[in-house]
């Protein structure tokens, strides 16, 4: 009984995705743990209601927690189901077999109720643009897969300012930020504002964006999934990765995509009519 209660320590140095999807795993777990985060990266505050989480950012002895690896989907076999990046932590960091547990985004309605310097900033960033919507056109990781060309968001926004709309861009200036990762030109701080540069690295900075937006577009990044744990409408835009097949069991039913193959811009459909026009 004594060792059930020992806090297991574990560190999980992944990007903002991983950490979300990994909620998934430490529910089921179901024992107290020490969380060893990058503090550099702003994830702490997801875990600020979980009550058998503990985080730790600077811990006394770094290699008392375990390192966990967080494959890339389809990279190793899966017993229970199929192989999304979760999935494979559970069968292979964790011995776990769980066929009946459906990995799905996990909501976060506490994090309504954090304020820190990080959320103040983002409501002074959002003061006087209005109703908006927020798009995220440049991932991180695997760029070349899965970021849309500039023309993509040139178009894309233009027909979301046409609608009436405000629009924030999420270009946070990570900690491996892509070098390609610039402010748009098309950028004016008035109707079309960037994160770039403009607020902290912390996950409730991001939050309050998204939680005053009226729908989100967005490839295949953090960012994403974090909407995904909002009541946001949220769209995919697919480039050569699929979101649908890499990630979840289930909770994508009401995600729509658009394909940049086939389309030059988001189309007009997916754009919401203004509140005042319904």
């Amino acid at each position: 009984m004594e060792s059930e209660r020992k806090p297991l320590k574990l560190k999980f140095f992944h990007g903002l995705g991983d950490v979300l999807m990994f909620r998934n795993i430490l529910k089921i777990l179901n024992r107290p743990i020490e969380l060893y985060l990058d503090s550099r990266l702003g994830q702490s505050a997801i875990f600020a209601c979980e009550e058998l989480v503990r985080v730790v950012s600077t811990p006394s002895d770094p290699d008392a927690y375990r390192e966990i690896k967080f494959y890339m989907e389809h990279s190793r076999p899966c017993q229970s189901g199929k192989a999304t990046k979760p999935r494979i932590c559970m069968e292979h960091e964790f011995g776990l077999l769980r066929p009946d547990y459906e990995i799905r985004p996990l909501p976060l309605p506490f994090l309504d109720r954090i304020k820190t310097p990080a959320t103040q900033a983002s409501m002074a960033f959002l003061e006087d643009l209005g109703p908006y919507v927020v798009c995220h056109f440049q991932g991180t990781a695997l760029a070349d897969a899965k970021n849309p060309s500039a023309p993509f968001a040139q178009k894309s926004v233009d027909r979301i300012l046409a609608a009436g709309w405000g629009v924030v861009l999420i270009n946070y200036d990570y900690v491996f930020h892509h070098c390609s990762n610039r402010d748009y030109a098309f950028v004016d701080h008035n109707r079309v504002r960037s994160t770039y540069r403009k607020l902290p690295m912390e996950v409730e900075s991001l939050w309050t964006i998204l939680s005053g937006a009226s729908a989100f577009f967005g490839v295949d990044s953090g960012p994403l999934h974090l909407a995904l744990c909002t009541p946001l409408p949220c769209t995919f835009i697919r480039n050569q990765r699929d979101f649908f097949r890499n990630f979840y069991d289930t909770g994508l039913e009401t995600l729509s995509v658009i394909d940049v193959a086939e389309v030059e811009a988001i189309p007009p459909r997916l754009i919401p009519p203004l509140p005042s026009a319904i």
